[in-house]
């Protein structure tokens, strides 16, 4: 929730755009004051709890299998501290620095919902860390999604303590001198502290916020790239006829339809159906069956459109509301309540991010495959429509000179790695802990998935992006419209990358793309 130049955080209305907007621009975070005083009142019921010692998990008993172990109050401290020493062991490289704060950002959102029953100074912390740029070095693995993400949130409070290492400034330093040099002080947990901080699914969720954001701008750019690919291979427009959607009323698939046609109702190189049927008619000879002069239809790669990235789009709508839903949850356990009942539960398990993100996977990966087929048309001689092979500019010579060859296989490799990451990992539960936590999620594993899956995605749509405007170079001619967004796509990123005549690096023409597409100019112009 934004508030002036701060996102509040109260526990219920944290929207994915604000951890993009924390994670990324580094916007400061203020918690909501009805949010404090929920903390304080579940605090008093833990501390009366912990006092009274009425057997509460992780407050008054040992952890996982070990919950059978009772716990005096005077280990309060010990107990929560060895919880976040034994279990920070992840392994791999640290995660990016955006994906650290928006765990953090994620947790605190989840404690300030007033279930879990720390004190003000925790979470008045966690946001100071965030304000004042103070990062944990978290390793890429060791999350099961259950009991949450145990081991990237140890890592975390770790630092909160004073132990493990921390980022500052572009400077890894050890976790109490990471705070004290920016004016704050490790922590002493008491009753429940480590388990709250630790026990939750905040560090997929942060991620999966990352995702679906990067996700919903990777569409919107595959959408523009398959309108100049459409004009490029002289398409026919009335595939995306919204009439014949509503016959089958998928709100995706009709949106896209209409995006698209909108794109492509100016250009003058799509083919019209009625024009296309008009010629095709007077090619007819009595008792003979002949070669028409054009296919009376597109092929899928050029017709399926709608239904494929409207699936994606549909997809995405889902994936947000389950993440979101997972952002504003209290996803600990136990939970306490008000009237001093505890909650013994699972709300840790990281089910509901673990399948979105399968979900957000398969999905970004058919809108790549699907943008690799048309990349493959547009370079393939025998299929698009009288372009050169490999689109070579045509005053050189091909064979001497190889155009998109090349480029095309950084698309096909990709392709391929993206339905290598569609093996669900949401699947994938193996029992741990003596068999007490003998069904996990593996939803980080989901969620780093379908950021990787996302990030190349983007790649195999500026391979496209790069094809479809040389193509149109290729198809200018003196009085040819391309109508007004076709037109703004493709100046816009001639002014940022020329036309490709004489071989050059390849790579740097994609990088530039991407760097264009992170830009999101060609989202804005069009």
């Amino acid at each position: 929730m934004v508030k002036g130049a701060l996102i509040v955080v109260d526990g219920y209305n944290l929207s994915i755009t604000d951890v993009v907007l924390v994670a990324r621009r580094g916007d400061e975070v203020a918690i909501a004051g009805e949010a404090l005083e929920r903390v304080e009142k579940a605090r008093r019921v833990v501390e009366r709890l912990g006092e009274e010692q009425v057997p509460v998990y992780g407050v008054t008993t040992g952890f996982g299998e070990m919950c059978y172990k009772l716990v005096p109050k005077e280990f309060e401290s010990l107990l929560q501290e060895n919880l976040i020493k034994s279990h920070a062991a992840g392994y791999g490289q640290p995660l990016p620095r955006e994906c650290v704060r928006a765990m953090m950002l994620a947790r605190l959102n989840c404690l300030v919902r007033g279930h879990s029953g720390v004190r003000r100074e925790v979470v008045e912390l966690l946001k100071e860390m965030l304000n004042r740029r103070v990062h944990p070095v978290v390793p890429e693995y060791g999350s099961l999604g259950a009991s949450g993400d145990l081991a990237p949130l140890c890592h975390m409070a770790a630092v909160m303590i004073g132990e493990w290492k921390a980022e500052h400034k572009g400077h890894i330093m050890g976790g109490a001198d990471a705070l004290r040099s920016v004016g704050l002080e490790p922590l002493k947990l008491k009753y429940k502290e480590g388990l709250a901080l630790v026990n939750g699914t905040s560090a997929s969720t942060g991620i999966a916020c990352l995702a679906v954001f990067d996700a919903a701008r990777l569409l919107e750019h595959a959408i523009i790239a398959t309108a100049l690919s459409l004009a490029a291979l002289r398409a026919s427009i009335k595939p995306f006829d919204v009439r014949g959607h509503e016959a089958k009323p998928h709100r995706g698939q009709i949106e896209v339809a209409r995006t698209l046609y909108e794109m492509l109702k100016g250009c003058d190189l799509v083919r019209r159906h009625e024009a296309i049927t008009a010629k095709l008619k007077h090619e007819y000879r009595p008792s003979q069956v002949v070669d028409a002069s054009e296919p009376i239809q597109n092929a899928y790669s050029l017709r399926v459109i709608p239904q494929v990235l409207g699936c994606v789009l549909d997809t995405l709508r889902f994936v947000r509301g389950v993440v979101e839903t997972e952002l504003n949850s209290s996803n600990d356990n136990p939970l306490v309540f008000e009237d001093g009942d505890t909650f013994h539960g699972a709300n840790f398990h990281g089910q509901y991010v673990a399948t979105a993100m399968d979900f957000l996977t398969i999905a970004v990966t058919q809108l790549a495959l699907l943008s690799e087929r048309r990349l493959a048309r547009l370079i393939n001689k025998f299929y698009n429509a009288g372009l050169p092979e490999f689109l070579v500019d045509p005053k050189l010579p091909a064979g001497l000179y190889a155009g998109f060859e090349g480029g095309q296989y950084i698309a096909t490799a990709l392709a391929a790695e993206l339905r290598r990451l569609c093996n669900p990992a949401s699947v994938q539960s193996i029992p741990t802990n003596a068999d007490n936590q003998d069904f996990v999620s593996m939803s980080m594993n989901a969620a780093l998935n379908a950021r990787r899956a996302v990030e190349l995605a983007n790649v195999v749509v500026a391979v496209e992006f790069l094809a479809a405007v040389q193509a149109l170079d290729i198809r200018e001619e003196p009085g040819i419209r391309l109508g007004k967004p076709i037109s703004r796509a493709y100046h816009r990123i001639r002014e940022a990358i020329p036309h490709l005549a004489e071989d050059r690096i390849f790579a740097e023409d994609v990088a530039k793309m991407l760097s264009l597409m992170r830009s999101r100019k060609i989202i804005r112009d069009v």
